[in-house]
């Protein structure tokens, strides 16, 4: 079953607090807001990063737009997080993007409303794990992390991608012999360089069409 984020007012006492822990003993994510975010430290010490805690009263529309801001950022920035092992360079420029609308947000260089269309876009972005820019023929995960963290060398990273699907044996994860056939024919197309190759190798390690 996939979480779901909740932003749950009043959370402090009553039906807002009843409702925030049935979320969380789903094991759900919940937005708790409460005029004294004290109130809240319960919740924080049962259910942890489950709970984001945000100090909000509900009379004043500019702290309950920042306060729906700032929860939807948190939700986007935690599937950045939890992504970026598969495509470090593109879910490190998400997590960049991501800082300079919030910060564009909290010095009202944007509105509300602007805000609202870019991250609703940066979140299709790291939804769907590649930019609106991405080159044709990268239709896969594996060849898109690579385009990515090989500074955007599309020959090149279809050519690692085609060598590893050429060379990898079966259950190689783990399995150190295993790893360095592959890992040799990486030192050649990276130039004989060990470092870049561990830090490739890794990257194809994390996917799974490999």
């Amino acid at each position: 079953m996939t979480a779901k984020v909740w932003f749950i007012t009043g959370t402090s006492k009553g039906f807002g607090r009843i409702w925030a822990q049935a979320a969380l003993a789903r094991g759900d994510r919940v937005a708790a807001t409460a005029r004294n975010v004290a109130t809240l430290q319960p919740l924080l010490d049962q259910y942890g990063d489950q709970v984001l805690a945000i100090a909000l009263d509900v009379d004043h529309k500019a702290a309950v737009d920042a306060a729906v801001a700032e929860t939807i950022a948190n939700n986007v920035r935690s599937k950045i997080i939890k992504e970026k092992i598969n495509d470090p360079a593109f879910y490190d420029s998400m997590a960049a993007l991501l800082n300079d609308v919030l910060a564009d947000l909290r010095a009202n260089r944007i509105t509300y409303e602007e805000f609202l269309q870019k991250i609703g876009d940066l979140a299709t972005q790291v939804q769907s794990g590649k930019a609106e820019s991405t080159p044709v023929a990268l239709d896969t995960p594996g060849k898109r992390a690579l385009f990515n963290n090989l500074g955007k060398d599309e020959a090149l990273a279809l050519k690692i991608d085609a060598e590893v699907k050429r060379v990898r044996p079966d259950g190689f994860r783990g399995s150190q012999a295993k790893e360095n056939i592959i890992k040799r024919a990486l030192l050649t197309l990276l130039g004989n360089d060990v470092a870049e190759v561990e830090r490739i190798f890794a990257i194809i390690k994390a996917q799974s069409e490999y």
